[in-house]
C-alpha cells in the first residue's frame, strides 16, 4: 500500500492540502484584509437557579416525616415545568416565543427513576430542541426536595433571565395549583361540619374550625426560590485535538479511496488483458 500510495504521491499531496485546509476551517477564522489566523470560539450563556420544594410551615425550621413526601414532590414539579402554561409564562416574560425555549427533565435516565424513555419521545424532544437557542435542564436531588435549573441561551444575561422567569413560572403553578386543592379541601371540611347532629355540630366551635383549617393550610406545598440566578458566558473553543482530528481522519480516508480506485483500475486492466489473450486464441 505504501508503494502504491508513493506511485500516487501527487494525489495524496492534493489530499494533504485538503486535509490541511479543512482542517484550518474548523478550528480558526481565517481573515485575508488583514492576513490572520484566530482560533474559532463560541460563546454561550449559561446560569443556574435552585429550588426548594417546602411546606407552608418550613421543614428547614421543623423537619417532620412528611419531609421524605416533599422529595416525591420535588419530582412531579419538576415534570410540571415541561407544562405549555410554565413555558408560556416564562416565555412572556422573557418577551419571545415559546417555541425559542425547549424544557428537559427531569432526567428519566438518572438512577431515582424505573423505567427508561422512550427512544422516539426522545428524538421528537431532540427534534423540537433544534429550533430552539435556549434551553432549560430540570434535575431533582433524590435524596433532598431540590430541583436545579441549568439554563442555556445565547447570551449570559438572557440564561440569568431565563433561569429567574423559569423559577417564578414555577413558583406560580405550584400555588395556583395547591390554592385549588386547598379549596376544595376547605369545602369538604365545611360539608362535615355540616353533617353532623345538630348537638355534635354546636360543639365544633369557631376555634376548632379555625384549627382544622389551619391544618389544611399547612399540608400545602410552597416552592421557594433559593436566592437569585447565577449565570454567565461561558467560552468553547475549539481545541487543537480536534483540528488535528480532522487533519488525520480526511488524509486517511483519501488514501484509502487512492487505493480502492486504483485497485479497481489494475483489476480493469487485468480482466481486460485476460480477454484480449482470450479473443487472440480463439
Amino acid at each position: 500500500m505504501i508503494r502504491q500510495l508513493w506511485r500516487l504521491r501527487l494525489l495524496v499531496a492534493i489530499g494533504v492540502l485538503v486535509a490541511a485546509l479543512a482542517a484550518i476551517e474548523v478550528g480558526f477564522d481565517v481573515s485575508l484584509s488583514p492576513l490572520s489566523l484566530e482560533q474559532k470560539s463560541a460563546t454561550v450563556g449559561a446560569a443556574q437557579q435552585s429550588l426548594l420544594v417546602d411546606s407552608p410551615r418550613s421543614t428547614l425550621v421543623q423537619r417532620s416525616a412528611a419531609f421524605n413526601d416533599l422529595v416525591g414532590r420535588a419530582e412531579i414539579i419538576g415534570r410540571m415545568a415541561n407544562t405549555s402554561t410554565t413555558k408560556a409564562a416564562a416565555a412572556k416574560a422573557m418577551g419571545v416565543a415559546p417555541g425559542r425555549i425547549t424544557i428537559e427533565g427531569p432526567d428519566p435516565n438518572g438512577p431515582q427513576f424505573q423505567s427508561s424513555e422512550p427512544s422516539a419521545q426522545q428524538r421528537a424532544n431532540d427534534v423540537l430542541g433544534e429550533k430552539s437557542d435556549m434551553r432549560v435542564l430540570v434535575d431533582t436531588d433524590p435524596e433532598a426536595p431540590l430541583i436545579t435549573l441549568f439554563v442555556q441561551a445565547p447570551t449570559g444575561t438572557q440564561a440569568v433571565r431565563l433561569a429567574e422567569a423559569m423559577s417564578e413560572a414555577m413558583r406560580r403553578d405550584v400555588a395556583r395549583v395547591t390554592a385549588e386543592a386547598r379549596s376544595g379541601q376547605l369545602d369538604e371540611v365545611r360539608d362535615e361540619i355540616n353533617a353532623l347532629p345538630e348537638d355534635a355540630r354546636n360543639r365544633v366551635n369557631a376555634a376548632g374550625r379555625r384549627n382544622r383549617q389551619r391544618e389544611l393550610l399547612d399540608e400545602g406545598t410552597r416552592l421557594r426560590i433559593l436566592g437569585a440566578a447565577t449565570g454567565g458566558d461561558v467560552s468553547n473553543q475549539t481545541g487543537k485535538a480536534v483540528v488535528l482530528a480532522v487533519f488525520v481522519a480526511i488524509v486517511a480516508l483519501w488514501c484509502v479511496a487512492l487505493l480502492l480506485v486504483a485497485g479497481l483500475v489494475r483489476a480493469g486492466s487485468r480482466s481486460s488483458a485476460r480477454a484480449r489473450v482470450e479473443a487472440v486464441r480463439r
